[in-house]
């Protein structure tokens, strides 16, 4: 399985012969490629797939690959790194409609440590 930005599949022979999945195929195949890669692989696979699904389809990986904890520091650092507040919230706000409230807020906690991270400011709010 080949999972590159804009494929039509993952397979490389039936993108040969102009064969398409759809997305549920899509979502299928990259879940299984995340349960195949194992405990140490997870999370690179999860990685290259999160540079080529938007959030909410990452997470409808990991829910059916149930890794949804292994995806969540992903999208976190993902959105901490987002340029400004309001694209920010639009990718927050993505995320919060597919994951469950426990796991959103796993996901919230993360983003703030990234973003702080990110920006130097240690616990107590202060700059580096």
């Amino acid at each position: 399985m080949r999972f590159v930005p804009g494929m039509t599949c993952c397979k490389p022979e039936r993108v040969a012969v102009g064969l398409e999945c759809d997305v549920a195929d899509m979502v299928c195949c990259a879940a299984h490629s995340c349960q195949s890669a194992g405990d140490s692989g997870r999370a690179n696979q999860l990685r290259r797939l999160a540079s080529i699904f938007p959030p909410d389809r990452l997470v409808q990986i990991a829910q059916v690959a149930h890794c949804v904890a292994d995806a969540l520091p992903i999208l976190a650092q993902q959105c901490a790194a987002l340029p400004d507040r309001a694209t920010r919230r639009c990718y927050a706000a993505v995320v919060e409609r597919v994951l469950n409230e426990s796991d959103y807020k796993t996901f919230l906690d993360l983003h703030a440590e990234h973003w702080a991270r990110s920006r130097g400011i240690t616990h107590s709010g202060d700059s580096k």
